[in-house]
C-alpha cells in the first residue's frame, strides 16, 4: 500500500505541532491499525456494512474503527483477527528488542522443536509473561 505524505498547514498544522511524541505515536499506531483492518476487509471483499453485519456491530462502530476514533478491547481485536484472517496481536512468549526493532519468536511449551535465530550485536531479551530479562550477545 502506497502512502502519500502531505505536510499539514493551518489549524491542523498548529495542532500537530503541539502534540508530544507519545501522543503522536499513539495516533500513528491507531491509524496503522485502522489501515490494516480496512485493507483486510477489502481483501475479503467486505464493505463497511457487510463487515458490520459479520461482526454484529453497527456501521457507525465500523466507521469509528476505520477512522481510528475508537479504542478496542482485546476481545474485539481477537474477533477481528478471526473474521478477517489477520494477525493484530503479538502474544508470542519471547520478544527480542533492540532500538525499537522487534523480532518475535513463538515458542510452544508442548513443542519438541528447537529453533535458532542468528543476530549480530547486543540484544535485550524479555518474556511477555513478565519473566526475567536477559542481555544476550548474538554473533
Amino acid at each position: 500500500m502506497k502512502v502519500k505524505v502531505k505536510e499539514a498547514t493551518g489549524v491542523l498544522g498548529e495542532l500537530l505541532a503541539n502534540i508530544n511524541e507519545k501522543e503522536l505515536a499513539k495516533i500513528r499506531k491507531r491509524m496503522m491499525l485502522a489501515a490494516k483492518i480496512e485493507e483486510a476487509m477489502k481483501r475479503c471483499g467486505y464493505n463497511q456494512t457487510q463487515f458490520a453485519h459479520l461482526m454484529k456491530k453497527s456501521p457507525t462502530v465500523i466507521s469509528e474503527w476505520l477512522s481510528g476514533d475508537r479504542n478496542f478491547t482485546t476481545d474485539t481485536l481477537v474477533d477481528i483477527e478471526d473474521a478477517l484472517g489477520i494477525r493484530i496481536l503479538d502474544v508470542s512468549l519471547m520478544t527480542v528488542i533492540n532500538a525499537g526493532t522487534e523480532i518475535s519468536q513463538k515458542v510452544s511449551a508442548n513443542s519438541q522443536k528447537v529453533s535458532t535465530v542468528s543476530l549480530s550485536g547486543t540484544w535485550n531479551t524479555r518474556t511477555n509473561n513478565g519473566g526475567s530479562k536477559y542481555n544476550v550477545n548474538c554473533a
